[in-house]
């Protein structure tokens, strides 16, 4: 584990790949070669990697996914308080108050969204009866869930239809199909009084 204070760095990390090449260089990371089942192994070994502070990691030999669009999958980049200062640009062995600080200032001085027509996020678009979620390696993580949950970290983003306010939450997501994501809405969240105005107005929510 690092935990040098010069390990950090001054400007945002460009991509996902960028991120995983700073922690490999770092030894915060570990690629996982041995082939591993997505159906529990994957999970368990995750769960009892985190429960001892390990690395982050890569699989990428997994069961049933060598010929598939996704073949590997990364996980752990923020598993450890030490990353998580990487990742904001801090000394890895930033305390956790220091770094609960320094987010307080960055909501503080927000930097207004600019529109795009297009950029890297749009190089791979797929539609209509190509999207096939089972192309990904998702893991079933835990015995008792009730399928593979493919979104435990993402940002879902919904807009008020009458006040304008925008808002990104997380929320579990589990494949139901292979162009469906199941997720559990609740009225009292906010994007659950984002859909029940939507609804009351008789549109769909974007």
């Amino acid at each position: 584990m690092v935990t040098a204070e010069k390990a950090v760095r001054t400007k945002a990390f460009a991509d996902m790949r960028d991120w995983i090449d700073w922690l490999e260089a770092r030894g915060e990371l570990r690629r996982v070669k041995a082939q591993v089942d997505w159906d529990l192994e994957l999970g368990a070994i995750a769960r009892t990697v985190q429960a001892m502070e390990g690395p982050a990691l890569l699989f990428e030999n997994i069961k049933d996914y060598k010929k598939t669009r996704g073949r590997r999958l990364f996980l752990g980049g923020l598993a450890s308080y030490p990353r998580v200062a990487a990742m904001l640009g801090l000394p890895m062995d930033t305390s956790f108050g220091d770094m609960i600080k320094h987010c307080r200032r960055a909501f503080r001085e927000q930097v207004r969204p600019m529109l795009v027509s297009t950029g890297s996020v749009k190089e791979n678009i797929i539609t209509g009866k190509d999207i096939d979620l089972y192309q990904f390696p998702v893991p079933r993580w835990h015995q008792l869930d009730g399928g593979r949950y493919i979104d435990t970290f993402a940002g879902v983003v919904t807009k008020d239809p009458e006040t304008g306010e925008v808002n990104v939450g997380m929320y579990r997501g589990m494949i139901v199909g292979k162009d469906r994501i199941a997720k559990l809405m609740v009225p009292s969240q906010h994007w659950g009084r984002h859909f029940l105005k939507y609804k009351e107005m008789g549109k769909p929510m974007p």
